[in-house]
């Protein structure tokens, strides 16, 4: 009983502090989270697609480096899981700013708030409940929408705005 009980308080508390990180990524980096978000309204599946070759590349790549990084010795070792750990941040970054701007969506198609927090706090808290959703949530709906807040990330913070004449 008291296994459960553990249980269910990490995933409450993980839970807040998900949509607290989500709060503070779309405050912090407006720009390209409605960047993402324009990005998720106009091309869901391409955001999918961009998301999972870099997601089954970039991951590779980290699974890689971190393991010649353990079996090498001395400064080849350090700079092998630094590597790693680099490329890791960055795609977490990325999908962070994907996430955020997912939740944001999510929140606006819910329905019409007072502000734009209260919005992305909605949105932010219908993800987070329907990842935890046993086997539906954790198998199909969570790693899609992480694959594709990863490519909306990524195409958020790399693609060019068009100049605009003066």
């Amino acid at each position: 009983m008291n296994r459960i009980f553990d249980i269910v308080l990490v995933l409450l508390f993980s839970g807040i502090a998900l949509i607290s990180l989500l709060g503070a990524v779309a405050v912090l980096f407006p720009r390209p989270v409605e960047k993402a978000r324009d990005i998720l309204t106009a091309s869901f599946w391409k955001s999918f697609l961009l998301g999972l070759v870099n997601f089954l590349f970039f991951g590779a790549l980290v699974a890689l480096l971190a393991r010649f990084g353990q079996r090498a010795y001395g400064a080849l070792a350090a700079v092998l899981l630094l590597l790693a750990l680099l490329l890791a941040l960055a795609l977490t970054a990325f999908l962070l700013i994907g996430l955020s701007a997912l939740t944001n969506l999510a929140g606006e198609r819910i329905g019409e708030g007072s502000n734009s927090f209260r919005r992305h706090l909605r949105g932010s808290l219908l993800i987070v409940l329907a990842g935890l959703t046993p086997y539906v949530g954790w198998f199909a709906f969570a790693p899609v929408m992480l694959i594709t807040s990863l490519g909306a990330g990524i195409q958020a913070w790399f693609r060019k705005e068009p100049k605009v004449a003066a």
